[in-house]
């Protein structure tokens, strides 16, 4: 069994932190856009804690896979578990769809380029 190289955490930690911010502009961005894009600003909080679980907790699932195939995942898990507050919150499904493609969007991004750019790190 080969072993693990806790070296790596650091930078795993860093990289998931670095998309996360990324994606809490584009995000806080887009919900100023219009009124009925609007949600509670304790939301924000949220999001920034529940998506770096929601991520890291992916990332160590994929973490050998591809650059693409880590940032597919880290964005599709992260963007529906995120969606699944707003669809319990009440929120009509067209507000909660067109979320989940723009948080897939706001994540995928960020996670494509960093897990690119940091492929021998991480």
């Amino acid at each position: 069994m080969k072993k693990y190289n806790y070296g790596k955490i650091p930078y795993i930690f860093l990289a998931i932190l670095f998309i996360m911010a990324v994606f809490y502009v584009l995000d806080l961005y887009t919900h100023s856009l219009s009124e009925s894009y609007a949600v509670p600003s304790y939301y924000f909080k949220n999001k920034i804690i529940y998506g770096l679980l929601f991520m890291s907790i992916t990332y160590f699932f994929v973490r050998k896979n591809t650059p693409l195939i880590k940032a597919l995942s880290v964005s599709t898990v992260t963007s529906i578990l995120l969606q699944i507050n707003y669809f319990l919150e009440g929120y009509p499904l067209d507000f909660v769809f067109l979320f989940l493609v723009l948080h897939w969007v706001m994540i995928f991004i960020p996670s494509i380029i960093t897990f690119n750019l940091l492929k021998k790190e991480l």
